[in-house]
């Protein structure tokens, strides 16, 4: 591949670039890239651009204004800033974008694994958890406002923060809505695991996709949040012979979050009582009644109140501080599995918490990432983060340990983030005049 390449904004104006090291494994669809001279910025580039419709998409995709992408003044989508040409012919192969660096921005299925929870979040409790949750519905009813779905909402397409903030990546394979009144683009693909049931047969069959599609993989998602990386369509049927795919429960509806006693779950899951009853008849809407009824799924706003509901009427345990529950909870559903032999889910900060028997399946479909290292889920140690680097042409520098509740240092970095985004548009159009 020839690594000098056009960078061409929304308006059409271009500069050369040359791009630089490989971000991450390479995705299904794509490989992102650094961009020599500009650390602020990533490209990705599409394995198929022309099967892609890369050049339709973004012709939908740089219509239009950017700030419904942020909230709060913190990036929530890593949304298309400008075309990346081919030099040699002129043919569109990927796109500009905001790049999100380690530590500041984690890859999700990191948070949800056991294994470097505590080494990612020390200090975290439930807490995190549920603010996370809300805030991921709420970036997902932005993106059903402007008319888009998802499609491949999992977790590895959504980096999370010290505060608690989600960044949705990979936009790419969205189904996209045009603005000017074209046909919708249809998004590419979508994991199993999380893909609603409507579309399970053929998750790539570019079937146009309604909202509700998305509303299925948000609460798969919510789900694991709350209990920490158990899908809610995992486990095996009782005196089964062989493992279960997640997609062959959904199938056969066999989900024991709504009380399924067939299907068994290693014994350090969290418990099912440590849910609200608010929580508990969300997700039966969804995964019962929603199940072959799509509009009756919870929408994005439904989830975001009930998560910001919960998180005003919880307690603390009174042995261990940072072991917070639903007031609802019988007893403390943390310290009950540590009395059952397992490791604590929140330690204090030095009490390293110890990985599992059984760690939660990783995802089946590795997806390309913006500016992260590769998953750890299946290396038995974890790959040092990514430094942290301005948004200015200086050298990296280091960045301390991915950390809950730092709001204001969360802030500047979204705030930098979105800066770039202006930084690099400038930029073009500075240097093509």
């Amino acid at each position: 591949m020839d690594r000098d390449v056009v960078i061409e904004s929304a308006s059409g104006q271009r500069i050369m670039v040359r791009l630089g090291d490989q971000i991450g494994r390479t995705g299904a669809q794509g490989e992102v890239h650094e961009v020599a001279d500009y650390p602020e910025a990533a490209a990705k580039i599409i394995h198929d651009p022309r099967r892609q419709r890369v050049a339709q998409r973004l012709d939908a995709m740089l219509v239009g204004p950017l700030a419904w992408t942020t909230r709060q003044g913190l990036l929530r989508v890593a949304w298309p800033v400008g075309r990346v040409r081919r030099r040699s012919d002129d043919q569109v192969i990927g796109y500009l974008l905001p790049r999100l660096r380690g530590p500041e921005h984690v890859e999700l299925p990191r948070i949800l694994d056991n294994r470097y929870r505590s080494r990612l979040l020390p200090g975290s409790s439930w807490l995190w958890y549920l603010q996370l949750g809300a805030d991921l519905a709420l970036t997902v009813a932005d993106v059903g406002r402007q008319g888009h779905v998802i499609g491949d909402l999992a977790p590895p397409n959504v980096f999370v923060t010290r505060a608690a903030v989600a960044t949705i990546v990979d936009v790419d394979g969205w189904q996209i809505r045009d603005p000017r009144g074209v046909t919708a683009l249809p998004c590419a693909f979508s994991r199993d695991e999380y893909t609603a049931p409507e579309h399970l047969d053929d998750p790539s069959s570019g079937e146009l996709r309604r909202p509700q599609s998305d509303w299925w993989a948000l609460a798969v998602i919510l789900g694991q949040l709350l209990f920490l990386g158990v899908h809610p369509f995992g486990g095996v049927l009782l005196n089964a012979d062989a493992p279960r795919e997640e997609s062959d429960n959904v199938r056969e509806r066999r989900c024991w979050l709504l009380g399924d006693r067939e299907v068994e779950l290693p014994t350090w899951s969290p418990p099912r009582d440590l849910l609200p009853a608010t929580l508990l008849r969300l997700f039966e809407a969804c995964f019962d009644s929603g199940y072959a009824q799509p509009d009756r799924r919870p929408s994005p706003g439904e989830w975001a109140k009930a998560f910001e509901d919960t998180q005003s009427d919880l307690t603390t345990c009174a042995r261990r501080p940072l072991h917070v529950y639903a007031r609802s909870s019988p007893s403390c559903p943390w310290c009950l599995l540590v009395a059952n032999g397992h490791p604590d889910r929140f330690p204090l900060p030095g009490q390293a918490a110890q990985a599992p028997a059984q760690p939660p399946r990783p995802p089946a479909r590795a997806a390309s990432v913006v500016g992260a290292s590769p998953s750890p889920a299946s290396s038995a140690v974890p790959p040092a983060p990514r430094v942290a680097a301005p948004p200015t042409r200086r050298a990296p520098h280091a960045a301390p340990t991915l950390r809950a509740n730092s709001t204001v240092q969360a802030r500047t970095v979204g705030v930098a983030v979105v800066i770039a985004i202006i930084i690099i548009v400038a930029i073009i159009a500075l240097v093509a005049l």
